[in-house]
């Protein structure tokens, strides 16, 4: 059984180690090892880079206080107001876009409108709003447009009282007012 004129040269590998063609080659490194220390490496590099991240995040972002910029026309007193906020007395801007949702237009339609000659009266009659619906809806665009201002501090809580006081006037003030708004 344990004839060696049996066995072929090449089945004895550690007989033949010296002239097989594998012995005459360097050894290689395992691929398995060097992807895994690859994938170890970008690993910790994404973990480093989300820390990293996540640090300038709660640094950066820590409460700072408002910029102020002085209010132009407050009868020479010093008062300032946090950035975004205009001398203007309600953000006429969100009142228009308020309006023409309630009117089921946009703001560029209507003014287009009110160029042509057209009041808001007119068009909410042309969409099919009564006037008491005309007048809801001016109502809740001032109040939409004076608690904005007063959320980011442009107002106080007594002013937004003042201008809702004023500005829901009769239904012929609301819509000149509401027409000028609109003429830009």
């Amino acid at each position: 059984m344990n004839d060696t004129r049996n066995i072929r040269k090449n089945d004895s590998p550690v007989a033949n180690a010296e002239h097989s063609r594998l012995a005459e080659r360097p050894e290689r490194k395992s691929r398995r090892r060097v992807a895994a220390l690859l994938f170890l490496f970008c690993g910790c590099l994404v973990i480093l880079g989300g820390g990293g991240v996540l640090i300038w995040q709660l640094t950066s972002h820590t409460s700072t206080p408002a910029v102020y910029s002085s209010t132009p026309g407050s009868s020479g007193s010093s008062a300032k107001q946090p950035v975004g906020c205009t001398s203007a007395r309600e953000p006429v801007d969100v009142i228009q876009q308020q309006t023409a949702q309630g009117l089921h237009l946009t703001v560029a339609q209507i003014q287009a409108r009110v160029l042509a000659s057209k009041t808001i009266a007119q068009l909410a009659t042309e969409q099919g709003l009564t006037e008491t619906q005309l007048h809801n809806v001016e109502v809740q665009a001032l109040q939409y447009a004076n608690n904005h201002w007063r959320s980011m501090g442009c107002i106080t809580q007594q002013e937004v009282q003042d201008n809702m006081q004023r500005d829901t006037g009769s239904a012929t003030y609301m819509d000149e007012e509401f027409t000028n708004w609109f003429k830009g």
